[in-house]
């Protein structure tokens, strides 16, 4: 008897304590449930909701920003017109880009799905002509070329003056999907996709005189047009660093690849003078269209300081940020030169950009 109670005791202890696992094991796995039932906010959005609102926003931003675009030099002096030892230093002339003011306007929506926002947006920017010029040194021995037509390399056939300017009209939109949520105390982000579509409309001029052999001097004026258009997939990151809940140091980022068409117009003429006088009538030298189909990829980044405030019992916010802003837009250069072939120049802004938000 002894001996069989030593025998089944054992296994009843087992017995036991299997029945007793399985029994745990399943209370964890329905408390397991239970909880995975619940909702859980691993990540807390960070948008700046306000009490009992409508969870709208609206913003509107003043931008003052330098405009360029790469290969539109019109003139390069620095040539010889005869064999020399000693040549003044030329240079490679551009048209004068400068500083232009222009805005951001705003709208969105904050959801109740999750802190998801909505954000529509349109950027305006008019950049007027930007002109400068080059005249030629007839006491040195430097004289000056053309960048764009051809013409004799003789002392008696120089051009005297070149003088060009550029501006570029665009207006943007960009339609964004995303969430501002905190991934620490202090530190939050804004994953986001959408769609940007973009027009621009540059305008070209360029005039050169040129001297000739019966000293009249012909007038060469170039005018060029590039019209274009493009929509794309738009993806970025944001994402601020708050020193406190009213202060905070922002940076941005977002790419985009837009399908874009181009419309280019070109058309030289020349006319011939005689001491300011008009000779003859205008004679065309060149005039052709050229459309464009492809990819512009476009990249954006900006960084600055923020500083949000509530008030009336939370029902509002605003927000106010200062940052310095750069874009870049590949390829917007669609003018073709017939000596230098296709440049691709890219268009490039930065700058100045204050915002200002309100929710409600």
């Amino acid at each position: 008897m002894d001996f069989n109670l030593r025998k089944i005791l054992p296994v009843a202890a087992m017995i036991c304590s299997m029945a007793s696992g399985l029994s745990a094991a399943q209370h964890d796995m329905q408390s397991s449930q239970s909880d995975m039932d619940k909702p859980r906010q691993i990540t807390p959005g960070a948008s700046p909701r306000v009490e009992n609102g409508a969870d709208v926003f609206i913003s509107a931003d003043f931008i003052y920003w330098s405009v360029r675009e790469d290969g539109l030099n019109f003139a390069t002096s620095g040539y010889a017109n005869s064999p020399t030892t000693t040549l003044t230093k030329g240079q490679v002339v551009n048209p004068d880009f400068s500083w232009h003011p222009g805005f951001k306007v705003g709208i969105g929506l904050t959801m109740a799905h999750d802190d998801w926002d909505l954000f529509l947006e349109y950027t305006w920017l008019n950049s007027p002509s930007s002109t400068d010029s080059l005249t030629s040194n007839t006491t040195t021995n430097s004289t000056m070329q053309s960048t764009w037509i051809y013409q004799v390399n003789d002392v008696l056939n120089r051009i005297t003056l070149a003088r060009g300017d550029w501006s570029d009209n665009m207006n943007v939109g960009d339609l964004t999907l995303g969430r501002n949520l905190f991934i620490s105390h202090y530190l939050s982000l804004r994953p986001h996709v959408g769609l940007k579509a973009g027009w621009h409309d540059q305008k070209y001029n360029v005039a050169y005189q040129e001297v000739l052999g019966t000293g009249n001097i012909t007038e060469t004026r170039l005018r060029f047009r590039n019209q274009s258009f493009g929509i794309g997939l738009l993806f970025g990151m944001d994402s601020a660093y708050f020193f406190d809940k009213n202060w905070s140091l922002f940076g941005d980022f977002a790419a985009t690849a837009l399908a874009s068409h181009f419309d280019v117009d070109q058309k030289a003429t020349d006319f011939e003078l005689n001491n300011t006088v008009k000779v003859g009538a205008d004679r065309v030298v060149y005039n052709y269209n050229n459309k464009i189909d492809t990819i512009t990829p476009v990249i954006e980044w900006a960084m600055g300081v923020r500083w949000d405030y509530w008030f009336n019992e939370d029902s509002y916010h605003v927000g106010l940020q200062l940052g310095w802003e750069q874009q870049w837009w590949y390829g917007m250069n669609r003018f073709h030169n017939m000596f230098q072939g296709d440049d691709r120049g890219n268009l490039v802004m930065q700058g100045v950009t204050f915002k200002l938000r309100f929710d409600f």
